[in-house]
C-alpha cells in the first residue's frame, strides 16, 4: 500500500516529465551567460572588498557630510542653516530702475542724464556700444602702457 505522499510525489513527476525538458535552452542560455560574466563578477568583488578594507562607504558619506556642512553649520547647540539678510538698494525687486542696482525686471529706462543711462545700459549688456576712451589734455601725451603690457603679456611675447 502507498502513502498520499507517494502518490502526491508520482503526479508531480509525470506532470514534470514534459514540463522540465522545455527549460533546457534556457539552463544553456543561462550557463553561458554566466561563464561570460565571471571575469566581471570577480572584477566586482574584488573592488567591493577593496572598498569595504578601505572604509570605502564611510569616507563617501563624509564627503556628503563634509558638503552639507559646507553651507551649514554646526555649534554646542546642533546644525543650523546659514542665511544671508538683502539689504542696499538692491534688496527689493521692481520694475523701476534706479542708479546703482541691476536688479530690475523688464528694459526700463534709468532716469537721469544720457551719459549714466549709457553707463548703466552696458552695464547690463543692453548696448554693445564701449564707452570713448578719454583723450589726452592738450599737450599731454598718453600714457606709456608698454611696461603693464610686458607684464601682461611677458616680454617674449612682443
Amino acid at each position: 500500500r502507498t502513502t498520499p505522499a507517494l502518490r502526491a510525489l508520482a503526479r508531480t513527476a509525470r506532470r514534470q516529465r514534459t514540463d522540465l525538458p522545455r527549460l533546457v535552452p534556457l539552463a544553456r542560455r543561462l550557463t553561458a551567460a554566466g561563464e561570460a560574466l565571471t571575469g566581471p563578477a570577480t572584477d566586482l568583488g574584488d573592488l567591493l572588498e577593496s572598498v569595504e578594507e578601505q572604509d570605502g562607504i564611510e569616507n563617501l558619506l563624509g564627503i556628503v557630510y563634509g558638503a552639507a556642512n559646507a553651507g551649514n553649520g554646526f555649534d554646542a547647540s546642533g546644525h543650523y542653516l546659514r542665511g544671508q539678510v538683502l539689504s542696499g538698494v538692491c534688496g527689493q525687486y521692481t520694475n523701476t530702475p534706479y542708479f546703482g542696482c541691476d536688479a530690475q525686471f523688464g528694459e526700463a529706462q534709468l532716469e537721469g542724464d544720457s551719459e549714466t543711462r549709457a553707463v548703466a545700459a552696458r552695464s547690463r549688456g543692453l548696448t554693445s556700444t564701449p564707452a570713448k576712451a578719454a583723450s589726452p589734455a592738450a599737450g599731454e601725451s598718453a600714457p606709456d602702457s608698454s611696461g603693464l603690457l610686458d607684464y601682461l603679456l611677458g616680454e617674449e611675447s612682443r
